[in-house]
């Protein structure tokens, strides 16, 4: 709720703020609501919770199996992670909800210094999409990767720029859907 709280006072529109976490409560869905945020859902039977508290625009959170090359207590995308939810589950979610699920989110991890997984996590995101499209008619406006990019603590770290990072991945998605907004946090 502070991080809503300081977005909405440094006078960022309802429109542009993402509002997750694993583990919101009705009072932050209902604050999210109010502000008019893009929730992402991140677990069965929030999309809800999020309907309940007035929430209309949404994004699916998924578990795309990556496992990043950090540590493996920021690793947040591998099969069996708390965060997200695995492919059939969030296909389920976008098929079922009555709200208007505008995109996925994706985050595999922080302290990435490299893109490989990260570039894998769109391609999975991408396979997604195309079988939603393909099964469903349901396309991403919206496809948010995440952040994680690693920052230098010493002399011999060399992390990617952003440019370098980013590149990579939006090239990948707007390959396969350039009328996707993408969103690197």
């Amino acid at each position: 709720l502070g991080e809503l709280a300081f977005a909405q006072a440094a006078g960022m529109p309802g429109e542009r703020l993402i509002f997750h976490g694993n583990n919101k409560d009705e009072r932050e869905l209902r604050a999210a609501a109010d502000a008019g945020a893009i929730v992402v859902l991140d677990e069965l039977g929030e999309a809800e919770r999020a309907a309940a508290a007035g929430v209309h625009r949404v994004l699916v959170r998924l578990t795309p199996g990556v496992d990043a090359l950090t540590h493996q207590s920021i690793q947040t995308a591998h099969a069996g992670s708390k965060f997200g939810l695995p492919f059939d589950a969030a296909a389920d979610v976008i098929r079922s909800t009555a709200l208007d699920v505008i995109g996925v989110h994706v985050h595999i991890g922080s302290q990435l210094a490299r893109t490989d997984e990260s570039v894998l996590a769109v391609e999975r995101v991408v396979e997604f999409c195309e079988h939603m499209h393909d099964e469903h008619g349901w396309e991403p406006q919206l496809v948010d990767v995440g952040g994680g990019l690693a920052v230098r603590h010493n002399r011999d770290e060399h992390p990617p720029t952003i440019s370098e990072f980013i590149a990579p991945l939006a090239s990948t998605m707007h390959e396969h859907w350039p009328n996707a907004r993408l969103v690197l946090e």
